[in-house]
């Protein structure tokens, strides 16, 4: 309905392919923030520093790439092992110390900001290594775009096909084949529009791969394993998780250390693809991270959503910035119509939460 009312309103620049493509560009930086958020939250908790953690993350990245001349790789891990380091610390005094997260992120918010600050002297630092400007701003080659597509269609497919066959081996029944037809022609022309639109411009932008990974492995930690199953339990009811043997500190430890995590990717894509470290790098992005998670209906209440719920919130509140840009709305009322979006979001989730009591 978004895209839809934006083609009309910017007369149709808004679903050219070049747009689309940026949209997915840009969708990205929220999107893979919004992964690990959809964790934290689902297990009960919020993070308000997140934003900060990607702004010193891409900072130290860029810190280490340009003034220590380290290269892309060790800039890269430096990246990574900040973030993880950043969620242990939180997630200690958040598991084991029993501190609310609300005052642990608030602080951390507070603390990793002036980090920003400090590594780049409050002022900006332009990037001009082309490997790693490639990870925010590169496109796969068309080609290869066909192939992924393919494969894509194939995976999601075969997963359906044995999903079917693990309710009929159990004695479970079965959908329609003709509906899982439908189903799968519908993937299929989804993937085939995408890939057409994505090739019309440049090709399959290179950090929405990443998103897409991402996604995948947090999917299957979520669904496939037992520390998924344990994020749930503990989200859902912390008391009863504990009584059935559950290490509720162990698990939101490793909860905000996947959340820092994905915030430190988040950082190294957000600097690659403005090609700069800027003291206001991250600003706000855990609102933005937070509204995905409710609107793609993950409860605040902890226990209940999905990645892909998480990722389609992400693509709403993108659509929404990116339509108000091509419209040169002022930055005041886009600010005013995404808090909005997210109250009622909010009043949703509330509303279908006492209906489900």
């Amino acid at each position: 309905i978004i895209w839809i009312v934006f083609a009309f309103l910017t007369d149709q620049v808004f679903i050219t392919p070049r747009n689309i493509s940026n949209l997915f560009r840009q969708m990205t930086v929220t999107g893979i923030i919004a992964l690990g958020m959809a964790v934290c939250i689902i297990a009960g908790y919020f993070d308000l520093s997140i934003g900060s953690v990607v702004g010193a993350t891409g900072a130290l990245s860029a810190v280490a790439l340009v003034r220590w001349d380290l290269g892309v790789v060790p800039s890269i891990v430096l990246a990574l092992c900040l973030g993880l380091l950043i969620g242990l610390f939180q997630g200690v005094w958040v598991a084991y110390g029993k501190i609310p997260a609300f005052i642990v992120t608030l602080g951390g918010q507070l603390i990793f900001r002036g980090l920003v600050l400090f590594l780049t002297d409050s002022n900006t630092i332009a990037l001009n290594d082309p490997t790693f400007i490639f990870i925010g701003q590169g496109y796969l080659s068309k080609p290869l775009g066909y192939v992924l597509t393919i494969l894509a269609a194939i995976i999601l497919i075969g997963m359906d096909l044995r999903h079917r066959n693990s309710r009929k081996k159990y004695g479970f029944d079965n959908p329609p084949i003709t509906s899982a037809m439908f189903r799968y022609a519908f993937i299929v022309i989804v993937l085939g529009v995408f890939i057409v639109v994505m090739n019309s411009y440049q090709g399959i932008p290179f950090p929405l791969l990443i998103v897409i990974a991402l996604a995948l492995l947090f999917q299957f930690l979520l669904m496939k394993t037992r520390t998924g199953r344990y994020i749930y339990a503990v989200g859902g009811n912390s008391q009863s998780a504990r009584l059935s043997g559950i290490n509720n500190e162990r698990t939101v430890l490793g909860v905000f250390v996947l959340l820092c995590f994905t915030g430190a990717v988040s950082g190294i894509v957000s600097i690659a693809r403005l090609a700069s470290a800027m003291p206001s790098t991250g600003t706000g992005l855990e609102l933005d991270a937070i509204a995905s998670c409710v609107i793609g209906s993950i409860s605040l209440s902890g226990g209940k959503g999905s990645i892909w719920g998480a990722i389609l919130g992400a693509l709403v509140m993108t659509s929404l910035t990116n339509g108000m840009s091509l419209m040169a709305w002022d930055t005041y009322v886009q600010n005013i119509v995404k808090g909005i979006v997210l109250i009622l979001a909010v009043w949703i989730d509330i509303r279908n939460s006492k209906q489900s009591d």
